[in-house]
């Protein structure tokens, strides 16, 4: 039996540049390295690689080609999506919802497992859907 070829810094790197670039936290990263069966990159094999990099693809990240490298363009400003989680994280609390919610929201809206793997337009709107059932609870209670 052929042993699998590990992957190598190159695409370590390019996971941890892809984590940054999605404002990933360590939690999210390691739950989605674990859905395809690892507890770190240092385990991953090119056919696990790729279906993580599939998956952070669909989330929003964008490899930057080198000329955009050497431009500058590649840099996404991350306050975009951090300020949009934390007013989803203040509407969970107040809400006294977890995370998991606004997860079943973009899985249901954007078959994404996590809101955080999401585009900044997607994450909006959950945001959106929570803004609506915040009303909703806040008329309830009236």
């Amino acid at each position: 039996m052929a042993k699998k070829q590990l992957i190598g810094n190159r695409e370590k790197a390019l996971l941890h540049v892809a984590k940054s670039q999605l404002g990933m936290s360590e939690e999210a990263y390691r739950e989605m390295l674990e859905s395809v069966g690892v507890s770190s990159s240092v385990e991953l094999d090119h056919v696990r690689f790729d279906a993580v990099m599939d998956r952070l693809k669909r989330a929003g990240f964008r490899p930057a080609h080198k000329s955009a490298k050497r431009s500058g363009m590649h840099k996404e400003p991350p306050w975009e999506k951090k300020r949009m989680l934390s007013k989803i994280g203040a509407i969970l609390a107040e809400l006294k919802l977890p995370w998991s919610y606004a997860d079943g929201i973009a899985n249901q809206m954007f078959g994404i497992e996590k809101v955080l793997w999401c585009y900044p337009d997607r994450i909006y709107k959950v945001l959106q859907a929570l803004i609506m059932h915040q009303k909703k609870q806040r008329l309830q209670k009236d």
